[in-house]
């Protein structure tokens, strides 16, 4: 009889686990949506644009990049 009531008590707490487990995930799963649609949504230029001006950053041109060949071990 004890081994029947220990095992039934052990169901119960995994079950309990269980379902925390399930809450904490639906959580998590609810937080990282909100997450991602606020990384989307600062991924709009009209948000690059307002973070740029802010900071004082200017568009790229022909003149700010630099080509750079790297030489491999078999080349002469």
């Amino acid at each position: 009889m004890i081994i029947y009531v220990w095992q039934n008590i052990e169901v119960v707490k995994t079950k309990i686990e269980y379902e925390h487990n399930l809450k904490v995930k639906n959580n998590l799963i609810i937080k990282n949506d909100r997450v991602r649609f606020e990384i989307e949504k600062k991924r709009t230029f009209s948000q690059v644009k307002k973070y740029a001006d802010k900071n004082n950053l200017s568009e790229i041109t022909p003149d700010n990049i630099e080509v750079l060949k790297v030489k491999e071990k078999n080349d002469k």
